[in-house]
């Protein structure tokens, strides 16, 4: 398998094949990440959560590739500026983690270079629980979990690596389908305790969102409580959406334009909900893993970038090739 990969990178190196890909690809490619972490701590982190890191050595050769051969352009130039002989990208992160403020943001500084980061903005006001942190906490922790929740016993087996992690995802199918309030209730069931943790030396908070020059960084919402919007009312959708725009107005004394769907695949986001908080915003970018942006704003596409992933395997996503492949076997 190793050896098929380094065969299919090489013939995505060559100068032919990734022209030719690009004379496929949509006006703009929007990239998004969470968060980026340093080599070191990279190798201490295990689990499920780890799929929202990318190594700080591989971020800045991303980075490097990406100024040598695009125009890297700002979500909200998506779809008005016209195609020309360098293909453009736009570069997103989720959540507002704070290693956005301390090794994000010095490296798209020093490669003039703009970034919009989605904020959840319950976090920004001082509530900075996560359900996704508590949960691996707890299971890292223990060898077996029970618990009772709406009227049903659950018990999973967290004996080994292989199932924590099968343990989280199966608990995470409950637990992101809730309210915040009942996140909170299964997880004071699970851990046995009242209070939640707080992770605030995770995130970022007001004073790093406003000392950050909004020449690279422009901020859109990400929900205000990160809810999943296919299992909430369109009362609670509205709620939580005007609330975030309340907050970051508050802080940035502007109207924030921009949204990132909390939980935005093709499966998360119904129709409807698209049309609806479109009215909110001029852009709303999806985690639908495509590379055809069109004129949708309500519903862009964004490729995912994640751990593990070589300069090899970076240039082969942005430059379409999987995505072309894929596509024409499905087809």
């Amino acid at each position: 398998m190793k050896f098929c990969r380094n065969i299919y990178n090489r013939v995505i190196d060559n100068k032919i094949v990734t022209n030719f890909s690009q004379k496929f690809l949509p006006d703009c490619l929007i990239l998004y990440y969470h968060d980026v972490v340093t080599d070191e701590q990279f190798e201490k982190i295990e689990g499920p959560n780890k799929h929202l890191v990318v190594k700080e050595s591989e971020f800045v050769k991303q980075i490097s590739f990406l100024k040598d051969n695009y125009e890297v352009i700002s979500i909200r130039e998506v779809g008005k500026i016209k195609r020309s002989s360098k293909p453009k990208i736009c570069i997103t992160f989720d959540d507002g983690y704070k290693n956005n403020i301390h090794l994000v943001y010095p490296i798209i500084e020093k490669n003039n270079i703009n970034i919009t980061i989605y904020l959840i903005t319950r976090i920004l006001e001082g509530d900075a629980w996560v359900w996704w942190f508590e949960l691996w906490d707890i299971i890292k922790k223990k060898n077996n979990i029970r618990f009772f929740y709406d009227s049903k016993n659950y018990q999973f087996s967290c004996s080994n690596i292989y199932k924590k992690n099968k343990t989280f995802y199966e608990i995470k199918n409950i637990i992101y389908k809730l309210s915040l309030n009942n996140q909170k209730k299964i997880l004071s069931r699970i851990s046995g305790k009242k209070i939640r943790p707080q992770y605030r030396n995770f995130f970022l908070n007001k004073h790093d969102v406003k000392s950050m020059d909004c020449s690279f960084v422009n901020f859109g919402s990400h929900g205000h409580s990160h809810l999943n919007y296919k299992f909430s009312s369109k009362k609670e959708i509205l709620d939580d959406i005007i609330r975030s725009k309340i907050v970051l107005k508050k802080i940035f004394k502007k109207d924030t334009h921009d949204f990132a769907y909390p939980y935005g695949s093709l499966k998360e986001v119904s129709l409807e909900n698209t049309k609806f908080i479109s009215s909110y915003f001029e852009t709303a970018v999806s985690t639908d893993q495509n590379i055809c942006v069109n004129k949708r704003k309500e519903f862009l596409p964004r490729i995912s970038i994640g751990p593990n992933i070589s300069i090899s395997d970076f240039k082969s996503k942005i430059i379409g090739t999987e995505f072309l492949i894929k596509n024409f076997f499905n087809n």
